[in-house]
């Protein structure tokens, strides 16, 4: 096992911690290699880190950008969802959401059919055609219909808290939570574990 520490390799500043902030999209400060090589202590350089090496008493650029790269392909996936869900927007106290739309549809049709028959005004005395033969009635046929459709959108969100735990025991939770996944902890810690011996 080699003898080379971490902190005889990796510079304290503008090193891989620099160069995985702008690799990966992220905005560490300038001082994460210090916090790196801090947490680091005296502790050896790992084998993966020792052939990135190969010799050279320390790395250069190209090694810092091909170091960075290893790093990210182990990582960043992991890095992102931790991210999204500790900035996620929520209420603690709230164990589910959700939303509800119902839409709701309806059409109807109405007929109304009036039928009229009286006795004819026409009087015996009116000059008719002749081959016009009347009943002596008349007949008056009156039909009316129509549709109508009513369309109604309704959205409810409800909010609901299906647990047994107190409202305290969630937000101590949440607390809890928020400090054990500290994002840039997380990381640091990640990338001390892929470049440093976890003994020294």
């Amino acid at each position: 096992m080699t003898e080379t520490r971490v902190k005889d390799v990796f510079p304290i500043s503008k090193g891989i911690m620099s160069v995985i902030s702008e690799a990966g999209g992220y905005s560490f400060n300038d001082d994460m290699d210090l916090r790196l090589l801090a947490n680091c202590g005296r502790r050896c350089i790992t084998p993966v880190i020792e052939m990135i090496l190969d010799g050279a008493a320390g790395f250069s650029d190209e090694l810092l950008q091909r170091l960075a790269s290893l790093i990210l392909a182990e990582y960043k996936d992991s890095w992102d969802r931790v991210f999204t869900t500790l900035t996620m927007e929520y209420n603690p106290l709230s164990a589910s959401q959700y939303t509800e739309t119902e839409n709701i549809a309806s059409e109807g049709e109405n007929s109304d059919i009036n039928k009229e028959v009286k006795q004819d005004d026409v009087s015996t005395s009116d000059i008719l055609p002749d081959n016009f033969i009347s009943d002596g009635k008349s007949t008056s046929d009156t039909t009316a219909s129509g549709k109508t459709k009513n369309n109604t959108t309704r959205t409810l969100t409800r909010t609901s808290n299906s647990t047994s735990y107190k409202p305290v025991d969630l937000i101590n939770s949440e607390i809890d939570m928020r400090i054990k996944n500290r994002f840039v902890a997380r990381i640091l810690d990640d990338v001390k574990n892929y470049i440093a011996m976890p003994i020294y």
